[in-house]
């Protein structure tokens, strides 16, 4: 089976990785960020960021040629711009780690930003053509660009995937899955690569795993109470 073509078709690019424990960041809800210690970051109050991802991070949908204002960085964008904290972002639907290290340079010539969160790797996750270390490396070198940029760059895990993933609410194609159940292979590769971000990834801070309790509707990506919740998590992590 082509997983190329059925990880393209179920997530359109949803990825994870992100933020706090090699700074002492930890997040200890949706709502708060308590203990937070910012000692160890260059910027500890940023006034620019940059978030980087795949369809859960996306602010433009390419297809349609539209805005998409309800994922958590349209959000975080529309909360923090006003208390001038700059947010850009580096996101489209369907896209690896690959095309986000491609696309990060010229994007670090454009602006200085203070802090860098990295979201990604499902898709590369859920492709059978992509080789298990290639996300990490791509990863890795994202940080290290970020690092020399001057940025503090946090890597996001993402969300607690036995609760959000759940292959009951994924339809199959009819082509690569036929029932619900051929799923649950490509979610137990993701949750192999999320249990070794923080041991492959160097110089870099961690944004925790976050429990989103089940606010998706497709079993991948949140849905808008998700999305909510999650902007929640991003601009106390960069507030506080």
């Amino acid at each position: 089976m082509s997983i190329n073509k059925y990880k393209w078709w179920i997530i359109g690019g949803l990825t994870f990785v992100v933020l706090a424990t090699a700074t002492g960041i930890v997040i200890h809800s949706r709502r708060k960020n308590k203990g937070v210690s910012k000692n160890k970051l260059k910027n500890p109050k940023p006034k620019s960021v940059l978030l980087i991802g795949d369809s859960v991070s996306a602010i433009h949908d390419y297809i349609h040629n539209r805005p998409i204002n309800s994922t958590y960085s349209a959000l975080v964008k529309k909360e923090l711009e006003p208390q001038g904290i700059d947010v850009d972002v580096l996101a489209k639907g369907a896209q690896t780690t690959q095309w986000m290290l491609d696309n990060l340079p010229s994007k670090l010539k454009e602006k200085k930003f203070d802090r860098i969160y990295i979201y990604g790797g499902i898709n590369d996750a859920w492709n059978m053509s992509v080789k298990p270390e290639v996300p990490f490396a791509n990863i890795q070198k994202m940080v290290d660009l970020g690092n020399e940029h001057g940025a503090d760059v946090f890597v996001v895990l993402g969300y607690k995937i036995d609760n959000m993933m759940d292959y009951r609410k994924m339809k199959p194609n009819n082509k690569y899955t036929f029932k619900s159940e051929d799923y649950i292979p490509y979610i137990n590769e993701y949750k192999q690569f999320q249990s070794q971000i923080t041991s492959k990834i160097k110089n870099a801070n961690f944004m925790p795993v976050f429990d989103l309790n089940g606010q998706t509707n497709d079993g991948i990506h949140p849905n808008a109470q998700g999305h909510k919740d999650l902007a929640t998590i991003f601009v106390n992590s960069i507030t506080e």
